[in-house]
Parts: structure tokens; sequence; C-alpha cells
């Protein structure tokens, strides 16, 4: 889990931004094998959601850093483009952003550490990609939630067609 939240922090960041939604529904299938699927899968939380409550924490550590509401901040970077151009209109910097993000997650990678959820050579690995990947969230954001957009539409287009596979044959 920490190791995705520090890979995650600025890839994962980018939902807050981005007003991501699930436009439609899935029909109700009356195959007998969905409930098993789905019963497996139970008490699961999906990537889809871990990686927006990284993004709402994320977004609001840039929020608060600058000094200014998440809806403020999602506003103007939607205008400006990045978190940074924000952070600079408030008398702010990109870098102090920056900092405040890897801050915390060198925070959750010690405390993930501690624990013994993850090995010291994971705790370094994770170290020294966290400040590349904050200052790509800071200072690209917009074409960092263009990615993640991306990604986040592909692998529902892939996670509908295996479920339609997995209804149509099973029956």
């Amino acid at each position: 889990m920490i190791k995705r939240i520090a890979a995650g922090v600025a890839t994962v960041s980018v939902l807050a931004f981005g007003g991501v939604a699930v436009a439609g529904a899935v029909a109700p299938s009356t195959s007998t094998t969905a409930p098993q699927h789905h019963a497996k899968h139970a008490g699961h939380k999906g990537m889809h959601a871990r990686g927006a409550e990284l993004l709402r924490k994320a977004a609001q550590i840039a929020a608060d850093t600058i000094g200014i509401d998440i809806s403020t901040l999602k506003t103007e970077v939607r205008a400006k483009g990045s978190i940074a151009a924000v952070a600079a209109d408030h008398g702010s910097s990109g870098q102090a952003v920056i900092d405040a993000l890897v801050a915390k997650g060198n925070a959750a990678i010690d405390k993930a550490l501690a624990a013994g959820r993850i090995t010291n050579d994971q705790a370094t690995a994770m170290r020294a990609k966290l400040p590349t990947r904050a200052a790509t969230f800071v200072n690209d954001t917009m074409q960092v939630i263009a990615r993640r957009q991306a990604r986040w539409h592909r692998a529902h287009r892939i996670g509908q067609a295996h479920r339609a596979t997995a209804h149509t044959t099973s029956a």
C-alpha cells in the first residue's frame, strides 16, 4: 500500500483535478457466476478508490501549502495548467508544494517501514522516486491529469470487455 502511495503521489494525485466521472452504468447480469466473481473481491478497495483517496490527500497538501481551499486550487489549476503557477499567483512557490508532498510521502514510507509492510530496499527506492514524481505533478499538472485519465478510461474499457466476456461465456 505504501509503495502505491509513494509511487502514486504524482500520478494518482491528478484525479481530483481531472474531474473523472464514470459515465454510464453496466447493465445488470443474469449470469450466476457474476455474484461469485464479485464476492471474491468483496472488501477489496479498487485501484481507482485508492487513487482517488491519495489524490484528495495530495491535493489537500498542495492547497494547505499554498494557503487556499481545495475548490479554489482545482479551479485555478484547470485555468493555469499547473499547481506551480497557482502557487506563484498566491505568493507561494511550486518548490514549497513539492517539499510538502515529499515530506508527507517520506512520513508515510517511514510509517510503513516501521510497521514492517515494506523492506529497507523498497523504502530507499520509493524515497529516490518521490521528489521527481512530486515535481512532475506540481510543474506539469495538466499533462499528468491527461495521462491519468487516459489510463483510467483504458482500464475501464478493458474491464468492461472482460466482464462482458466472462458473463457470456459462463452462462
